[in-house]
């Protein structure tokens, strides 16, 4: 029986936020970023009724992902690019391009 449930078989989230600051704080961010953008692509859903109402305006009608919808292990990897406007070359971190992995 088909249930709909994602698996994430591998996942790898790649960015550029410049000069790197704090490894581990941004990995947090790069992590929570992933998080957002998977529950965008498998949960996030306008719901209206006939007359255009919008049915899940709030939290209390609307599905927030738990940690067992997200990969296990999110490998985060970076690519350093200075960039040339600000004082020590640091860029926004966080928001990343996703790609999922299949095994070979």
């Amino acid at each position: 029986m088909e249930t709909g449930k994602v698996k994430f078989l591998d996942y790898v989230a790649v960015h550029d936020c410049g000069t790197i600051v704090n490894p581990m704080t941004l990995a947090g961010r790069v992590r929570g970023g992933t998080a957002q953008g998977i529950g965008s692509a498998i949960s996030e859903e306008y719901k209206y009724a006939d007359d255009g109402q919008l049915l899940n305006a709030n939290f209390a009608d609307y599905i927030l992902l738990s940690i067992n919808e997200l990969p296990p292990n999110v490998r985060v990897g970076h690519v350093v690019t200075p960039s040339p406007f600000t004082e020590y070359g640091i860029k926004g971190g966080g928001e990343v391009a996703e790609w999922a992995l299949r095994p070979p």
